[in-house]
């Protein structure tokens, strides 16, 4: 609230009409197409449906300001307002025109046909001036960016990172848009451990992020290459194995995050959402279809006595210690086999018929160390 001794400051478009000698012309011109809407500056048109008409001021004096003044014309024919922004460049009739200078001491000093010969050059005038904040706006990512990520240099940014469509942004588990951000990592195939930590640690906003490589597993032989007597796979040094699984360091990896305090470590617990954007997150970056251990590791000290409460219920395996050390660092591991295959944490609509054969189609980049 404000105090009693100074007036409540004014709001944007108030002051925006009031003083737009204060602002930029590229600034003035952005926040009348924001509030009025209409057809974009510079573009296609149709120009009477822009809200904005662009010429410059009459003037021989030394600009002080980008823009000289700001007028707004109700509409009756047309839904909201538009207004008129006065600059003071880029004229035929200003201090800097090209002109000679009775050109515009005629539409100064002249009153025979001085709006009409005005009104005329300022049909060039617009469309010039247009043309500049055009060029201003193509080059500047903040300026063009809509909500989702719907203009077009998202959508590019979005085919490099290989969520070109609709329907696998909305199948990856994850809001695209923020994976805007890590466009030039997620570009760089194949991704590499570093890489990886990296996007998680920022995305998840956790204080450590290690990728630990090549961690021993446990694989399953399929039936038809397992042993079989006196039928094959039987030669010894060769192909033949005993049991039906085999050691295996060369498709798991694992994520370690931490250590965290109680509250982060609780967050990250299943069934929660950060829980399942950590692993469609890891599932997106690491998509050769690895498996993986997330693991969660507790700050010392901050492992909770078992207790009964009704508010914070301990969880048997994840949050519960009968008589914690306070000097040692405790964790949980949470194992994502690849047996859970992509469509299970890239959930596709049942109704989609490209959805049975779509996940297999994702390219699928090769974990490397950094």
């Amino acid at each position: 609230m404000e105090p009693e001794t100074r007036p409540a400051s004014l709001g944007l478009m108030q002051a925006l009409q009031e003083t737009p000698h204060a602002f930029s012309f590229f600034q003035v011109v952005r926040l009348l197409q924001v509030y009025a809407g209409g057809a974009r500056i510079g573009h296609q048109g149709p120009a009477s449906e822009e809200p904005v008409r662009l010429h410059p001021a009459v003037s021989l004096s030394f600009p002080a300001a980008d823009v000289q003044s700001l007028a707004a014309e109700s509409r009756p024919d047309a839904p909201g307002r538009r207004f008129h922004v006065s600059t003071s460049f880029m004229g035929l009739f200003s201090s800097d025109s090209p002109l000679p200078t009775y050109y515009v001491e005629d539409l100064l000093w002249k009153e025979t046909d001085q709006h009409a010969v005005r009104e005329f050059l300022d049909i060039f005038h617009h469309r010039a001036l247009s043309l500049l904040y055009r060029t201003w706006e193509k080059y500047r990512y903040q300026i063009q960016f809509q909500h989702g990520g719907a203009d077009p240099f998202s959508h590019r940014i979005f085919s490099l990172i290989g969520l070109s469509t609709p329907l696998l942004r909305d199948c990856s588990g994850l809001p695209a848009v923020r994976l805007i951000r890590y466009a030039g990592l997620i570009t760089q195939q194949p991704h590499s451990a570093a890489s990886i930590a990296a996007i998680l640690k920022d995305y998840l906003a956790l204080p450590r992020v290690k990728i630990e490589q090549c961690v021993e597993r446990w694989a399953p032989i399929d039936p038809a290459q397992q042993n079989r007597l006196g039928l094959k796979n039987c030669t010894l040094g060769r192909d033949c194995v005993i049991g039906s699984t085999v050691r295996d360091r060369r498709s798991k990896f694992r994520a370690t995050l931490g250590p965290l305090d109680l509250r982060t470590f609780r967050r990250f617990l299943p069934t929660s959402r950060e829980y399942a954007e950590l692993i469609n997150l890891t599932r997106f970056l690491a998509t050769d279809r690895l498996d993986f251990d997330v693991e969660l590791k507790l700050a010392a000290a901050e492992a909770p006595s078992a207790k009964l409460s009704s508010t914070e219920p301990e969880r048997l395996g994840w949050t519960t210690w009968m008589r914690p050390d306070p000097g040692t660092e405790h964790s949980v591991r949470l194992r994502q086999p690849r047996e859970q295959s992509p469509q299970n944490i890239f959930p596709w609509p049942e109704s989609s018929p490209a959805a049975p054969g779509a996940a297999d189609e994702v390219y699928r980049p090769v974990l490397r160390s950094a």
